[in-house]
């Protein structure tokens, strides 16, 4: 009788196959779950990055063009200079404009272009004062940056602009991952922002 029971009791237990196709299984069920967390993490991370990017390019646009829009304010008539120099916004091709400070009446000379800040080889853009021995970071891992001029008409300026004959300009910032990032390449992760400025303050 015991050892009856004993016999059926191994035959109703589990080979050596059964036992190893059974691991096969959870393992490839488990991969399955890690791969699927790992995809979603993934994403999550790189929807908050493209977020944080999108609006690390609104605040440098919403930026450049509320100061530029003082470019040649002169309440005093004092005649200074409201475009300095039409630059391109590229590395060593800033654009450079004057203002009289409404606040104390000092003349301001500001600058906008790229720089690399961090030399991690990614560009940023830079604002600096006359008064200023560097830039100041404003914006992080820029692709480009490009400021187009346009006279009264509308029409496009070509270079080299003519500083008097600018009524508007146009900004263009493009924002991507920094290159350390594994998306630095993939497409789709590159962010453009656009507006056009019009100088209230030249051709008075």
């Amino acid at each position: 009788m015991d050892g009856s029971m004993k016999q059926a009791g191994f035959d109703q237990g589990f080979s050596l196959i059964e036992i190893m196709v059974a691991l096969a299984l959870i393992s490839v069920v488990t991969a399955g779950i890690f791969i699927s967390y790992s995809g979603q993490q993934k994403s999550e991370l790189n929807q908050t990055q493209m977020v944080e990017m999108q609006q690390n390019i609104r605040a440098a646009i919403y930026l450049i063009s509320r100061e530029l829009r003082m470019a040649g304010y002169d309440p005093l008539r004092s005649d200074i200079p409201g475009i300095v120099n039409p630059g391109d916004g590229s590395a060593g091709s800033p654009l450079t404009f004057s203002y009289i400070d409404p606040d104390d009446g000092s003349l301001t000379t500001v600058s906008y272009e790229l720089y690399d800040a961090g030399s991690d080889g990614d560009n940023d853009i830079g604002r600096q004062r006359a008064s200023d021995a560097a830039p100041r970071l404003l914006a992080e891992n820029i692709q480009f940056l490009g400021f187009t001029y346009l006279d009264k008409d509308g029409a496009i300026l070509s270079s080299p602009v003519a500083a008097s004959a600018i009524r508007a300009v146009k900004i263009d910032i493009t924002a991507r991952p920094n290159a350390g990032s594994a998306d630095h390449t993939i497409p789709g992760t590159v962010r453009s922002v656009s507006t056009m400025v019009y100088c209230r303050n030249l051709g008075l």
